[in-house]
């Protein structure tokens, strides 16, 4: 059984910021939210089907909402926990509405929401109703629908407020309206992220998808590769984000009014809560109308007015926190009057956040105002914010463009900022070599005996350790999305004498990082070592060899999954920890130890754990044979040949006529001792470590 832990992170960004991941976790501190799904209400009685349009003029209020078009950029989260007051009231929330939707007829789980394109759906009338519960808390007084979450007065650590989501039996569907205005815009990208909030004991397939339409009647289209098949993970568990969204079609741009839904549906199985925030609708471009032929008005004298231009900035963008790209604004001409225009930054190869905090791996902070001249004043400072990082990338660029002058023209109108990368890959400061030595991913129960074993020696020699593992990242890959979902920086960390280094749960010997049961999961999955930070890896980071040092791909009696055999060098197996029937019973480790070089799995084998140590691999045994000579290379006979083990145990052979000796089943990846003896010689013992057959070891004896 698959034990998932941050899992099926889809959409087209998949990467999260840490106030994210700081989010989840005060949600799984706070603990579960709803109760069951209700009975489905008696059936309404059929009404004919309306347009959005039509059933806000017919069944909410225009006191309730305020469907206006937002201009772009269009930011929204939940952090004013003042924007929702009253029940069903979005009125303190331009350009949003949330919706639930009830068929009396339809009340099959997991219906498809692709398959949801109009305002209905299904045999029978559906019933579409503005729908919020205002200053809900944990465990909400509402079973299903849209509340309002945020803070509870007992102290409950939620970080900001949200709004959460959930369907039921009564409700056939839920969703999100936003209404932009893509006026005079063109590149119209949208970005949410979608949180599993639910901690209770709660599973089901939860859908997720993004629509659009243009004007508020008619068809909406399913945004492109967007849909996301569970948003959520197994019963308690409540860590999951997910960024979703993506570029829109050029048919969007330049429109009055643009219906953006984000839509979900009575899930199989028992559904959970989920929450939609950090809701964003940006341009990277401006669209250019067709321009309408007009008279050539006659020519009146006009005043002349200085011209506005914008430099180029080029800068480091810093290992952390933000840095300033100051571009400089100029006035060329006469200076005798105010002037002023307005600025905004758009796009190029960065990417960028807004709201109160960067979205997830943004570049820069949109920056967006007027920048204003007073008499006299021939420059002025337009700041945009570069948010630092340790990620290894080509430099990247965005511009900030001048528009709308007063008391101006605009000459060179369009400055470039580029981002210079500042950050290399990291190398330890001593070559080594670093394996995957063991790994148990289903250990049974709550799988709190899961690990995962390194093994590491400096390469210009032969001590295993102890050795720095500084640069290097430990990351764990999902199979059913092929990409990562956990990573573990190694800066700072070494291995123990012996050279191993263990990640697992607390009772786990040796155990150097602690993490909770269940975070392993079981196939098809990789764990890979690589060089590099944490913070090249977050969740949703795709399958990569760039910088790879070894890898695992492992199961559970799953097919095998060609896009994580990437990992292995070609033709080296996906190992199952089943492949016996015994998989919370054994690991999957290297015989003989350590042996194997990296990425290659034709040495695993599945054994008795033994975490933080040496792998004795009983099931693999070698034979050691050779002779016993004199100085003069002639066998002797009766010689004496004792074999001692690591734990001190002795075994002995008795040479033929002809000198010869024999061991058979030495374990693999033993050290071991020979000595020979003989009433006339003495002879040199040999000290060595058995990973193949051994023939002609032989014993000369000294004069």
């Amino acid at each position: 059984m698959r034990t998932p832990a941050i899992d099926r992170l889809r959409g087209g960004f998949g990467k999260i910021a840490i106030v994210l991941t700081l989010l989840v976790a005060a949600f799984a501190a706070a603990g579960s939210l709803g109760k069951d799904d209700s009975a489905r209400a008696a059936a309404a009685s059929p009404l004919a089907p309306h347009s959005i349009f039509t059933l806000k003029q017919n069944r909410a209020p225009f006191d309730l909402l305020n469907s206006t078009a937002q201009p772009l950029p269009f930011l929204q989260d939940w952090t004013n926990n003042g924007l929702i007051t009253n029940p069903n009231d979005w009125s303190g929330v331009p350009g949003i509405e949330g919706y639930i939707m009830q068929n009396p007829v339809v009340a099959t789980a997991g219906v498809d929401p692709r398959t949801i394109l109009g305002d209905s759906f299904g045999a029978g009338t559906t019933t579409n109703s503005l729908n919020v519960a205002p200053n809900q808390v944990v465990n909400p007084t509402v079973a299903d629908g849209i509340v309002e979450l945020h803070p509870d007065a007992q102290g409950n650590p939620f970080f900001y407020p949200t709004i959460g989501v959930r369907t039921s039996d009564s409700v056939d569907a839920a969703f999100l309206l936003l209404n932009v205005n893509t006026t005079g815009r063109s590149g119209i990208e949208v970005k949410y992220a979608v949180l599993d909030i639910d901690c209770s004991d709660r599973n089901a397939v939860q859908f997720a998808v993004t629509q659009f339409r243009v004007g508020n009647t008619g068809n909406f289209t399913n945004l492109p590769n967007e849909f996301v098949p569970d948003v959520t993970q197994g019963p308690g568990f409540c860590t999951q984000v997910a960024i979703m969204g993506g570029d829109l079609p050029a048919s969007v741009n330049n429109q009055p009014l643009v219906q953006i839904r984000i839509i979900t549906t009575n899930a199989a199985g028992e559904d959970e809560w989920i929450a939609l925030d950090f809701l964003e609708v940006t341009s990277t471009g401006i669209a250019t109308p067709t321009p309408t032929p007009t008279p050539t008005p006659t020519p009146t004298p006009t005043p002349a007015f200085p011209s506005l231009s914008v430099n180029d900035v080029a800068l480091d963008e810093g290992n952390f926190g933000l840095t300033a790209f100051t571009f400089t604004v100029t006035r060329n001409g006469p200076l005798n009057n105010a002037s002023s225009a307005s600025y905004e930054t758009l796009g190029g190869s960065a990417t960028t956040g807004g709201g109160p905090f960067p979205m997830p791996f943004a570049d820069y902070l949109r920056a967006v105002g007027v920048v204003t001249f007073q008499p006299g004043q021939a420059t002025a400072p337009v700041n945009v914010s570069v948010v630092g990082d340790r990620r290894v990338e080509p430099n990247e660029t965005f511009t900030i463009n001048l528009f709308n002058p007063i008391g101006a023209t605009i000459g060179d109108g369009t400055g470039l900022g580029t981002i210079i990368n500042d950050d290399v890959p990291p190398t330890p400061s001593t070559p080594i070599s670093l394996i995957v030595n063991e790994v148990d991913s289903d250990s049974g129960g709550t799988d709190e005996n899961e690990f995962i074993e390194l093994f590491g020696r400096v390469t210009s020699g032969t001590a295993a350790g102890p050795v720095s593992l500084d640069g290097h990242v430990v990351v764990l890959y999902d199979g059913e999305t092929n990409r990562s979902y956990q990573a573990f920086d190694l800066d700072g960390r070494q291995t123990n004498a012996s050279g191993y280094f263990t990640i697992g749960g607390a009772g786990v010997p040796g155990v150097d990082i602690v993490i909770p049961g269940n975070t392993l999961q079981n196939g098809a999955d990789a764990i890979a070592v690589f060089f590099g930070d944490d913070t090249d890896f977050l969740p949703g980071s795709l399958v990569t060899t760039e910088n790879l040092r070894d890898a695992i791909v492992f199961d559970t009696d799953d097919p095998d999954d060609s896009e994580l055999l990437v990992l292995l060098n070609p033709g080296q197996p996906q190992i199952n920890e089943n492949a016996d029937g015994t998989s919370t019973a054994v690991s999957m480790q290297r015989c003989p130890n350590s042996f194997g070089g990296e990425r290659n799995t034709t040495p695993y084998r599945l054994e008795l754990p033994t975490p933080d140590t040496f792998n004795t691999c009983p099931s693999l045994t070698f034979t050691i044979t050779g002779r016993v000579l004199t100085p003069g290379g002639q066998g002797l006979r009766n010689a004496i040949v004792v074999l001692t083990d690591p734990l001190g145990m002795r075994r002995t052979s008795t040479t033929s006529s002809f000198g010869v000796y024999n061991f058979d089943n030495v374990r693999a990846g033993e050290s071991i001792t020979l000595s020979a003896s003989s009433k006339r010689y003495r002879f040199a013992p040999k000290i060595l470590t058995v990973n193949q057959n051994l023939t002609d070891l032989d014993f000369v004896g000294l004069e």
